[in-house]
């Protein structure tokens, strides 16, 4: 049969905690990032897949806003519950992966590492696919790019990972093509539990963080 994901349960105080640690290090990157105090630390977005809606309830209480989720049906089921309606009034959903919308703000997902099992387009695809998405797609708002780096450039990094710098690249190539004012206009989505700081150290302004939070999920038959 057919193997799925099951949640670990963790404990509200355990969520909380974890959680600090984690803002905590986000904190000191960006400032080892900008030499000093950052003036706007990268957004956090706590992956709460296979979670339980309790882990979530405890993340919002102890401050976090931004969510994301991998599944169309557990978002759904999750943004519709009572308790999270109830206690969670302006948590803000992020669904990675694939979606059909009338409108919707789009990170790209560019698939740095060459790896076959990874999703995205090729760096050198990033701005024939701008200009498609402006010419033919109207709905769809390009608000950056994301990537996943392999575990190896993450591992073996200390000072630099050349999947995240393929990005940035492309980021600078996508900023000139398309005569934007700065940079800064495409956010970088890049970093999750086992290399968020080096991410943000290279640039990213959006990190995905679930285990690290909450906890490491098992396999079940």
């Amino acid at each position: 049969p057919q193997q799925q994901e099951m949640s670990v349960v963790t404990g509200g105080t355990e969520v909380a905690s974890r959680l600090q640690s984690v803002l905590q290090r986000i904190a000191s990157a960006a400032a080892a990032a900008s030499g000093g105090s950052a003036k706007q630390l990268p957004r956090l977005v706590a992956v709460s897949k296979t979670k339980p809606i309790s882990d979530i309830v405890a993340a919002y209480s102890a401050g976090q806003r931004h969510f994301g989720e991998n599944y169309v049906q557990e978002l759904y089921e999750k943004s519709h519950s009572p308790e999270i309606q109830s206690q969670c009034p302006d948590i803000r959903w992020h669904f990675i992966g694939h979606c059909q919308s009338k409108n919707v703000k789009r990170l790209s997902q560019v698939n740095t590492s060459n790896e076959e099992q990874k999703y995205g387009c090729q760096p050198n695809q990033v701005v024939g696919l701008a200009g498609h998405l402006l010419e033919n797609c109207p709905a769809i708002s390009l608000a950056g790019l994301m990537t996943i780096g392999s575990l190896e450039a993450s591992h073996q990094a200390e000072d630099g990972n050349a999947d995240f710098e393929r990005l940035v690249l492309c980021r600078r190539e996508l900023t000139a093509a398309l005569k934007l004012g700065g940079e800064e206009q495409l956010e970088l989505s890049m970093g999750m539990s086992s290399d968020f700081e080096l991410a943000i150290k290279m640039g990213s302004t959006n990190v995905r963080v679930g285990s690290t939070i909450f906890g490491e999920r098992n396999y079940s038959k």
